[in-house]
C-alpha cells in the first residue's frame, strides 16, 4: 500500500457509518423488536466485515477475492433492506398507508370500472388494462431492477477498472440505498401491496415476484421507491459510463417505473417521489464522495523530486 493510498474507501466509510448509528438505534429504541437480536447481528456483522476484512481482500493475492470485494455492498443491500423494514417501528408504531392511500385516491384516483368508487391508479390500471400478457411483461419490467444495479456496476468496472469512476458510482449507489433504508426505518409506509391478492396472473415472472415478495418482503419500504430511484441513478450512471448499457435497460426502466404502480407495490405518490429522490441521492452523493474521496494534503503538495546538478 503507497503511503497516500488510503485504508478505506468513501463506500467503506459510507457503510460503516451506516451500520454504527443503525445499530445505536435499534440498541437504544429497538427493545420490544421481536428481531432486535438478528437485526443488532446484522449490523455489527457487516460494521466488523467492513472494518476488517475488506482491507485485507482488497490487497488479497487471490485474484477472485480481489475482484469479488470490489461489489461487497451490493451484497448487503438485501440484509440491510430486510432489517431496515423489520425495525420499522422504533419511531412511529404504525405505518402510514390510510394517510398515503387517501392521497393517491385524492390527486390520482380514478372511477372504478363499474363508474362506482374513486379508486387508486394501481387498482385502476390492473383493472382497465391487465391481461396474463402484460401482467407477465410488466412484472419482468420490475424483476430487471435486480439485475440493474449488479450489471451496470460490472459494466463500468470492465471498461473503468476499479478506480475513480467506478468507485464514485458504486459510493452513489450504495448512498441511494442506504439513505432510502435509513428513511423506511423511521417513516414506515407498506404500500397497497395487499391489493395484489388473486389480481395477477402469468406464468413466470408473476410468480417469481410472488415468490420473493412471499419470502423476503416483510412490509414497509415503500416510500420513496427506492426501486424507482435506484433506476434512475443506475440510468445516469450508465448513461455517463457504459453507454451501450444504458440503451438496453432504458425501456426496462420506464416498465419498471410502470410496473411499481401497476403491480400494487407502490403508490404513484411513492414512486413519483422515488423520480426526485433518485435525483436528490445522485447528486448529494456526488458531493460527498467527492468530500471523502479527496486526496490528503501531503498527496498533492509533495516537493517535486531533486534533480541531478549540471
Amino acid at each position: 500500500m503507497s503511503p497516500h493510498e488510503k485504508r478505506y474507501l468513501a463506500v467503506d466509510l459510507l457503510t460503516m457509518a451506516y451500520t454504527f448509528v443503525a445499530f445505536l438505534a435499534v440498541a437504544a429504541l429497538g427493545r420490544d423488536l421481536p428481531e432486535r437480536i438478528p437485526a443488532l447481528g446484522c449490523y455489527l456483522g457487516v460494521f466488523v466485515f467492513v472494518r476488517i476484512a475488506v482491507p485485507w481482500l482488497r490487497r488479497s493475492p487471490i485474484r477472485a477475492a480481489r475482484f469479488l470485494v470490489q461489489f461487497y455492498p451490493m451484497f448487503a443491500f438485501g440484509f440491510l433492506y430486510y432489517f431496515a423494514n423489520v425495525t420499522n417501528t422504533i419511531v412511529f408504531a404504525e405505518p402510514f398507508d390510510v394517510r398515503f392511500a387517501a392521497i393517491d385516491r385524492q390527486w390520482f384516483g380514478l372511477p372504478s370500472a363499474d363508474g362506482g368508487a374513486i379508486v387508486g391508479p394501481s387498482f385502476w390500471l390492473s383493472e382497465r388494462f391487465g391481461s396474463r400478457w402484460l401482467d407477465e411483461l410488466i412484472h419482468a419490467s420490475y424483476f430487471t431492477y435486480y439485475l440493474q444495479f449488479p450489471l451496470v456496476g460490472l459494466a463500468i468496472y470492465l471498461r473503468h477498472g476499479a478506480g475513480h469512476t467506478f468507485q464514485r458510482f458504486l459510493f452513489i449507489l450504495t448512498w441511494t440505498f442506504l439513505a432510502s433504508y435509513a428513511v423506511f426505518t423511521t417513516f414506515p409506509v407498506h404500500g397497497p401491496v395487499i391489493e395484489r391478492v388473486d389480481r395477477f396472473t402469468g406464468w413466470f415472472f408473476v410468480p417469481i415476484m410472488d415468490a420473493i415478495y412471499a419470502s423476503a418482503e416483510t412490509g414497509g419500504g415503500a416510500f420513496p421507491s427506492s426501486h424507482v430511484a435506484v433506476a434512475l441513478v443506475c440510468s445516469i450512471g450508465a448513461w455517463r459510463h457504459a453507454r451501450h448499457v444504458f440503451w438496453v435497460f432504458l425501456l426496462p426502466s420506464i416498465g419498471l417505473f410502470i410496473a411499481t404502480v401497476y403491480c400494487s407495490y407502490h403508490y404513484l405518490v411513492d414512486s413519483l417521489a422515488g423520480l426526485v429522490w433518485g435525483v436528490l441521492c445522485y447528486a448529494i452523493g456526488a458531493v460527498i464522495y467527492r468530500i471523502l474521496a479527496a486526496p490528503p494534503p501531503d498527496a498533492t503538495t509533495a516537493p517535486p523530486p531533486p534533480t541531478r546538478p549540471a
